[in-house]
Formats: structure tokens, sequence, C-alpha cells
């Protein structure tokens, strides 16, 4: 995997993820469909009670479209944000083992996926404990994604000082 990281995080590459996380967005938007309730993959975190009254205000045809809608789109979306945030912190840091990190999220986003697509499928029936679980999974999966991004700008930061700090050393 660090020999992959070393080869692929390449501007080329961070430019074509960007676009696909963008385009899967856009595409995951329109298969979803408008509801008036968000999907439970976009709450930062739901009880199990929650995420049956979510659930049931989906109505038959809701949840259907949601199962299909993960099963095709979204085990393959955390794939693109993954790589891009990888190779993003190892470009930024030069450290493979910090370039690990948004493998956490993709693991705890399939977590998710495969909780929420049980609870879909066995509707009416409840399985409380799994939707509690899913509900931390989903905690789980967004605090990652915040600490990464905070990584993220924290490294440009500091790259952004430095750059200028041998800019101007160089002009002295």
């Amino acid at each position: 995997m660090e020999n992959f990281i070393r080869k692929y995080a390449v501007l080329k590459n961070m430019v074509l993820l960007g676009v696909l996380v963008i385009l899967f967005n856009i595409i995951m938007g329109y298969a979803f469909g408008k509801t008036e309730v968000d999907i439970l993959d976009v709450q930062v975190y739901y009880s199990s009670e929650e995420a049956y009254n979510f659930i049931s205000a989906y109505g038959e045809e809701g949840r259907a479209r949601y199962i299909n809608t993960t099963l095709l789109l979204d085990y393959i979306y955390p794939w693109f944000y993954s790589l891009l945030l990888s190779f993003i912190l190892f470009r930024l840091s030069g450290k493979y083992k910090l370039s690990l990190l948004p493998f956490a999220i993709l693991m705890l986003d399939y977590a998710e996926n495969t909780s929420v697509v049980i609870l879909l499928a066995s509707y009416p029936a409840r399985l409380s404990s799994l939707a509690a679980a899913a509900g931390i999974f989903t905690l789980t999966k967004w605090l990652m994604v915040w600490v990464c991004l905070a990584v993220i700008v924290w490294l440009g930061i500091k790259m952004a000082i430095e750059t200028f700090q041998k800019r101007k050393n160089l002009s002295d």
C-alpha cells in the first residue's frame, strides 16, 4: 500500500479524484431523490429511535431507493474520497502512516452503510442494537473526517508559512 500511495499521490490523480468526488456527490444526491427527511449518512449522529423515525419517514419507495443507491454507489464513493484525502495528507506531510488515516473513515463508512442497508431491508422489524451501532459508526466517521480535514488545514498552513519564510530569506 505504501508503494501505491507514493506512486499515485500526484496532482493529476488528486484532481481526478476531486472531480469524481464532486460527480458522485451530484449523482448520489439525484439518486437518493428529494425527500423531506435527510438520509442517515449525512446526520452527525442519531439514536436508535431517531434512525427508525427517519426510516419510517422514507416510506417504502424511499427505503428501496436508499438501499439501491447505497449498494450501487455508496460502496464505491468512499474509495474516491479516502484516496483523495490520503494523497493530500501524503503530499503535505510526506508521512505514509498519516496518509492511512482516511482508510479508517472508509471502514467506518462501510460499517455505517452495511448497518443502514440491513436496517432498511429489515423494516418494519426493529434491530435497535444495530441502529444504535449505526449511529455510532456515523458519528465516528464524521469525527474522523473532521480530524482529517483539520490535519490537512494545519499542514497546509504550516507549508504556506515555511514557503513564505524560505522566499523571504532568499530575498534578504
